[in-house]
């Protein structure tokens, strides 16, 4: 599943290859139709993909696998003679990075971390942070049960970020955000961060009284597109 921005238009496009099988979505400046309404909607009529929640609808992933095997839906096939083209295009492009020098290097760094310990995980989300503005001393690790603990200017913690290997699975990220909330309530910091150093889910507890009211960002910065820089911009100190 890659983004290309180069040669889609407005939005960019996915282009996403499953069992030898091509298909593009192509953005309709408002997001990716046919992948949004995979999603519950939050409003009568959707049109944009702010207006559909983080819920998957009741059979996503069915749905899901036959749009990408037959190409059906808004998905365009793709020959398989064309695809060694647009790879190459793709590997030529910067588009797919968070907004720092050296970006490329450390998203490499990232996707070579999967499957090790959670400690190199820790060490990237904090390079991360001191990319984006924050101090060293800002930034650290294991204060009680907290994996990383963000301070404030003025010394008070700004948000806490637990770290795991992976997210990937529905256990994993809910035990992650029942550890993350409970270590905030405790420091009283506003912000809560789960992450495996590539994914992110940002909350402001200010905000509501659910996850899903609280949630202000999610993206993944090996897949990281124009519309998830907010999510970057509330990280920078």
């Amino acid at each position: 599943m890659i983004y290309e921005k180069a040669g889609h238009g407005q939005g960019g496009a996915w282009v996403i290859t499953l069992r030898g099988k091509t298909t593009v979505f192509q953005s309709n400046g408002a997001g990716f139709p046919p992948m949004d309404r995979l999603y519950v909607p939050k409003v009568k009529e959707p049109s944009h993909y702010r207006d559909y929640s983080n819920a998957l609808i009741v059979g996503a992933r069915e749905k899901w696998l036959a749009m990408l095997g037959s190409g059906s839906g808004d998905g365009q096939p793709v020959p398989t003679a064309d695809r060694s083209a647009a790879t190459a295009a793709h590997a030529t492009e910067t588009t797919i990075v968070p907004p720092f020098d050296g970006a490329g290097e450390y998203l490499e760094r990232i996707k070579s971390s999967r499957g090790l310990p959670e400690r190199n995980m820790e060490d990237l989300v904090k390079e991360l942070l001191v990319r984006l503005g924050h101090s060293p001393a800002a930034v650290v690790f294991q204060i009680g049960h907290i994996d990383v603990l963000v301070r404030g200017g003025d010394g008070k913690p700004s948000f806490v970020i637990e770290v795991k290997t992976t997210l990937r699975s529905r256990t994993d990220r809910d035990s992650a955000l029942r550890q993350a909330f409970d270590y905030a309530s405790r420091n009283g910091a506003p912000l809560v961060i789960i992450t495996d150093a590539d994914a992110y889910e940002i909350y402001d507890r200010r905000a509501g009284l659910d996850h899903a009211s609280m949630l202000r960002a999610k993206f993944r910065l090996t897949a990281f597109r124009e519309e998830d820089r907010g999510g970057l911009d509330i990280l920078k100190s």
